[in-house]
C-alpha cells in the first residue's frame, strides 16, 4: 500500500463490513433479551462504540506516530480478526 487510494479504499472496505453490525445486534438483542432488558443491553453496545471510537482513535495515532500509516490498517485486520475468532468461540448458537 504505497499510494493514498489504498487507504481510502481500505477505509470504505471496512466500513462495508462493519455496516452489518448494527442491524445484526439489534436481531440479537430481540432473540437473546426479554423486553424489559433490551434497554440496558442497547445502552451497554452503543457505550462499547463510543469507548471504542475514543481508545481506537489514541491508539490509531501512538501507532501513526511510530510506524507508517499501512500498518496502521495491518494492526487493525489482525485485531479484527482476533476479536471475530473470540466472539465465535465464546458466544452461544442459542439464546
Amino acid at each position: 500500500m504505497t499510494a493514498q487510494w489504498w487507504y481510502y479504499l481500505m477505509f470504505v472496505i471496512i466500513a462495508v463490513v462493519q455496516c452489518i453490525c448494527y442491524p445484526v445486534f439489534n436481531g440479537v438483542v430481540a432473540a437473546w433479551f426479554p423486553k424489559h432488558q433490551r434497554g440496558r443491553a442497547t445502552m451497554g453496545f452503543c457505550t462499547c462504540i463510543n469507548l471504542g471510537n475514543i481508545v481506537g482513535a489514541q491508539m490509531a495515532a501512538l501507532l501513526l506516530r511510530t510506524m507508517q500509516w499501512g500498518w496502521l490498517m495491518v494492526f487493525c485486520a489482525i485485531l479484527f480478526v482476533i476479536l471475530g475468532v473470540c466472539q465465535a468461540c465464546l458466544l452461544s448458537g442459542d439464546p
